[in-house]
């Protein structure tokens, strides 16, 4: 009998480079086999915006209290 397991993944969605900025959004997946019930498959996006300084990167803090946002299906 081979067990069924859930896959959790990152999917990389854009990725933008502006002058002195960047923008890198991921949404994070949970993906259920058709055999576990009561559960549904659920994703979650989050937006990470950089400032740039050269080929330096730094993280801006923003006001989404560091969570990921549930996208409801």
């Amino acid at each position: 009998m081979i067990k069924k397991k859930a896959i959790h993944f990152i999917e990389i969605g854009k990725i933008i480079d502006y002058w002195s900025a960047a923008r890198i959004t991921l949404t994070y997946r949970i993906l259920l086999p058709k055999e576990i019930s009561n559960f549904k498959e659920q994703q979650y996006y989050k937006l990470f915006e950089y400032k740039k300084n050269g080929t330096n990167y730094t993280l801006i803090e923003n006001n989404s209290q560091g969570g990921w946002e549930l996208i409801e299906q």
